[in-house]
């Protein structure tokens, strides 16, 4: 999450994750915050996360996704987006207010 808060292609959108951060902040420095569920992120936890190929092979720098361990490959992601979306039928919107700048809060 951090390297995302550097800014190279704007902010990641990591669904399900609440992240507080200082936009004045130098680049290594934003991340104030990084919780799931209300629960904060830990160094030492394993997650498991589920992201496109181009990603997860380092696509737009976040190489820190080579490091880890492929549990499954699906479908096409388009197609397993699609597939979910139409099993669940309604789909809810998100909170807002999942990525937080509190140097905007400031002004």
């Amino acid at each position: 999450m951090a390297y995302s808060l550097t800014l190279p292609y704007g902010i990641a959108q990591f669904s399900g994750l609440e992240i507080v951060y200082d936009g004045t902040r130098g680049a290594d420095q934003r991340l104030i915050s990084l919780a799931h569920n209300g629960e904060a992120l830990r160094d030492n936890q394993r997650y498991t996360i589920a992201t496109s190929a181009f990603i997860a092979n380092g696509g737009d720098g976040y190489s820190v996704f080579t490091e880890g361990q492929v549990v499954a490959e699906a479908q096409d992601m388009g197609q397993m987006f699609f597939q979910a979306f139409k099993a669940q039928g309604v789909i809810a919107l998100p909170a807002l207010g999942r990525q937080v700048d509190v140097s905007a809060q400031r002004n």
